[in-house]
């Protein structure tokens, strides 16, 4: 009886000494997760209070200063909206560019036409007519071509009396600049017949009056 009954005593101990280290174990994680967690929860709330992290500076600032110097020149019409800026007349005051280029050189043209009279002499009226390269107005013939064997072209050439306007010369008929280059057999005097693109150009000129000058 008394070994059984030692038997039952060294049972209960190891017993008792299992459900100890058990406690133990569970009491050393207890504290060590304990642990773990309280050292995170430190570091974020200290890195959150912190003031290490990188600013940045505001987007318009940065815009603003990658701007290049010659692009400023725009003026705010309304919010969002930008209009440039335009251009200063000359200190002349008076327009620039190729418009103006094309209105001073018809000035010039038109006051060297005004002056051309002027400067070249004068041969009196003459019956004016006009006459194209038609078989009507130059006949049948298989090349036509001025007396001085060129082709004839608008505002360019005119036929005219050799005894009165040498061949080759220039005359200045309402401010036009044309060269004698052809004659005809009715043209006789005091006559001049101006070249035209066509038969009715020509037709509709009919016959006038004019003032010619020999330039």
């Amino acid at each position: 009886m008394s070994g059984c009954h030692r038997m039952t005593e060294f049972r209960r101990a190891e017993k008792r000494r299992r459900i100890r280290r058990k406690w133990i174990r569970f009491l050393t994680a207890a504290c060590f997760a304990t642990v773990v967690v309280t050292g995170v929860y430190s570091f974020v709330s200290e890195g959150a209070s912190g003031q290490d992290y990188i600013q940045t500076p505001p987007l318009t600032g940065i815009l603003e200063s990658a701007e290049a110097p010659g692009e400023r020149n725009e003026t705010e019409r309304g919010p969002g909206v930008s209009v440039k800026e335009e251009p200063e007349e000359s200190a002349a005051g008076g327009n620039t560019g190729p418009a103006a280029g094309r209105e001073e050189n018809g000035e010039e043209k038109n006051d060297a036409e005004a002056a051309e009279p002027e400067e070249s002499e004068y041969l009196g009226e003459f019956e004016v007519t006009g006459y194209c390269g038609c078989d009507i107005c130059c006949g049948t013939k298989e090349v036509k071509l001025t007396k001085m064997e060129t082709v004839p072209k608008p505002d360019y050439t005119v036929a005219a009396d050799p005894e009165v306007i040498p061949l080759g010369s220039s005359i200045v008929i309402e401010g036009t600049v044309y060269h004698v280059e052809d004659v005809g057999q009715a043209i006789k005097g005091k006559s001049v017949d101006i070249f035209f693109a066509s038969h009715e150009e020509a037709k509709n000129f009919g016959r006038q009056k004019l003032s010619v000058y020999l330039k």
